[in-house]
């Protein structure tokens, strides 16, 4: 219908099995874009695609659940890398890229 909305989740393996449509309610679908082992990365880029191969829906998203960092964590502490360094700056891009993606 026109009043339709949607809530776009982006997640990982956490959220990957969450049944969409028990968590729709009459006018709002919805659409489950979470991956197992997806990184802040990984969730940018599908959003990005979901964005570009579905223009004519942008204008329903009335709202994200966005569920990250967990394979991020586990990829810096297993590399001995700089995780408040480099993962801080990833989630500010990610947040940016979805406001101007779904405004």
């Amino acid at each position: 219908s026109s009043t339709e909305k949607l809530c776009l989740l982006f997640g990982t393996s956490i959220t990957r099995d969450v049944d969409e449509s028990r968590m729709s309610k009459k006018n709002c679908t919805v659409v489950n874009l979470s991956t197992s082992g997806a990184t802040i990365q990984h969730i940018r880029k599908i959003a990005k695609d979901f964005h570009f191969e579905n223009p004519h829906s942008i204008h329903k998203v009335d709202k994200l659940i966005i569920s990250v960092g967990t394979n991020d964590i586990k990829f810096y502490n297993c590399h001995k890398r700089n995780l408040k360094g480099e993962f801080k700056p990833q989630l500010v891009d990610l947040i940016r890229d979805l406001k101007q993606l779904y405004p």
